[in-house]
């Protein structure tokens, strides 16, 4: 857990991460399907802004802090200039094979998505602006863990409503989010 708290600095990190990195990496609380904090793969920024220079200058911008599909897709957030902590910042998926999409306004709306459980964000390799989520067929969800916990925990610590469906996911959190952020972030991950 300290080597996920150390990718933050002292005045960026907030009680919101220190509390889902205590849930997931002390606690061991289920969180969702995909879903790992892990630390900052700063290399891997090479593999999704493909222009050199414009990684080079960009590299501060982003936070690489959690694998959001089993194929290697991650969550990262965009440090973007005004906002004070990691609270304030947009949350975007990096996709395994390319391409940027903004998921969440911030950390509480990333942590509503979570509550999906099996619906995993995916960027087609093709068209990067194909962004989409998916459930699983393939899973067999009565042997699956649950997510029940986490999210009574987000419920009770944060105040935050469980997600129903995927159309409710992105009316609520996806679409306000690419609105805002989507065009910011578009020519620094262009091809």
């Amino acid at each position: 857990m300290d080597n996920f708290l150390k990718l933050f600095n002292p005045t960026e990190l907030t009680e919101t991460i220190k509390k889902l990195a205590k849930k997931q990496l002390s606690d061991k609380i289920w969180i969702a399907n995909g879903f790992e904090l892990s630390s900052s793969r700063y290399d891997d920024l090479k593999y999704m802004i493909l222009d050199e220079e414009k990684c080079r200058k960009y590299k501060n911008s982003f936070l690489i802090f959690a694998q959001a599909t089993h194929s290697g897709s991650s969550y990262a957030f965009y440090k973007k200039p005004d906002a004070e902590n990691c609270d304030e910042w947009p949350v975007i998926v990096m996709g395994d094979e390319g391409g940027c999409v903004v998921l969440a306004e911030n950390i509480f709306g990333l942590m509503r998505f979570l509550t999906l459980n099996y619906v995993q964000p995916y960027i087609n390799s093709l068209d990067y602006q194909d962004f989409n989520l998916f459930l699983d067929d393939e899973i067999d969800y009565d042997s699956e863990p649950s997510n029940e916990e986490y999210k009574k925990w987000i419920k009770k610590d944060f105040g935050l409503e469980v997600v129903l469906t995927i159309e409710q996911a992105k009316e609520e959190i996806i679409t306000p989010a690419i609105n805002k952020y989507q065009s910011i972030l578009n020519p620094i991950f262009e091809i």
